[in-house]
């Protein structure tokens, strides 16, 4: 199962910009002592072993938590300029999509070569969902079932499709 969980931020909930004490409110709403930590290259880690990976844009926080390693970015629905199209080697039709499967491919993958990553070429599955004005990608290791929630600080709801 990979579990995507979606919350808007506030200062009330996240004031500093950091993810832990939100992804942490998280698993208390549901009634778990999983816990988010870091590593020395500052990769998220949970302390039930699942993998985890966490991006934000703006005011919006995603996070995506499954048994399989995984990455999964967020950007703002717009086009980036032709020079990051082109230093990136991105596809001029589809650029947020591949920058946000570059990015998700990083963190999945930890190589820091993922700007020289040819899209194409990439083997895992991934989910595009789009929840305005954003677009957000999932990469995965392998084909699971998916779960999309909005966390508001305090309880968890589904996603309304």
């Amino acid at each position: 199962m990979i579990n995507i969980i979606l919350t808007p931020l506030t200062t009330k909930i996240h004031p500093n910009g950091f993810s832990k004490p939100l992804v942490d409110a998280y698993f208390k709403a549901l009634n778990s002592n999983t816990t988010l930590s870091y590593d020395e290259h500052h990769k998220p880690l949970l302390s039930d072993g699942r993998h985890v990976s966490i991006a934000h844009k703006d005011d919006v926080l995603v996070f995506a938590i499954s048994d399989l390693p995984l990455g999964v970015d967020i950007e703002r629905n717009v086009s980036p300029s032709k020079q990051l199209i082109q230093e990136y080697n991105l596809n001029p039709f589809t650029p947020i999509k591949d920058w946000c499967m570059k990015e998700a491919y990083f963190k999945m993958t930890q190589d820091r070569q993922y700007d020289k990553v040819l899209i194409p070429k990439l083997p895992y599955p991934h989910l595009e969902i789009k929840y305005e004005p954003y677009y957000i990608l999932v990469l995965v290791s392998d084909h699971d079932d998916v779960k999309i929630d909005i966390f508001d600080g305090n309880s968890v709801r589904p996603l309304p499709m």
